[in-house]
């Protein structure tokens, strides 16, 4: 299904204010981005183009386009490290969904449950 991307502007003489918003059926629409940029057309191209950037799934940006801040931050959850003095901490689990996002923002993941630390 195609994704449907409204951008709207706000025009005066001294400023423009560029507004991106994904229409999303059965959910609240999704404010992808909210700008002022000064009266020229290269900075409108630019921020076009940022955001067909960041609704490429295949993007870092492209997170957001799956997920809003909040449920990215839901998905990450919180992984759990249990320590006790004289022995090696201990890491709860990883789904291997949180551990596809941390990849995603380029950042190495705790292992999730069941992978060998060399795969």
């Amino acid at each position: 299904m195609d994704r449907i991307l409204k951008i709207g502007m706000d025009v005066h003489s001294t400023n423009y204010t560029l507004c991106a918003v994904e229409s999303r059926f059965g959910k609240e629409d999704h404010v992808l981005a909210n700008i002022s940029v000064g009266p020229d057309y290269k900075l409108i191209v630019d921020f076009i183009n940022k955001i067909k950037l960041r609704m490429d799934p295949q993007s870092k940006d492209g997170l957001f386009a799956t997920y809003t801040l909040h449920e990215l931050l839901d998905e990450l959850d919180v992984i759990e490290c249990f320590m006790e003095p004289g022995k090696a901490p201990i890491q709860g689990e990883v789904l291997k969904k949180q551990e596809q996002i941390y990849r995603d923002l380029d950042v190495t993941p705790l292992l999730a449950a069941g992978q060998p630390a060399d795969a």
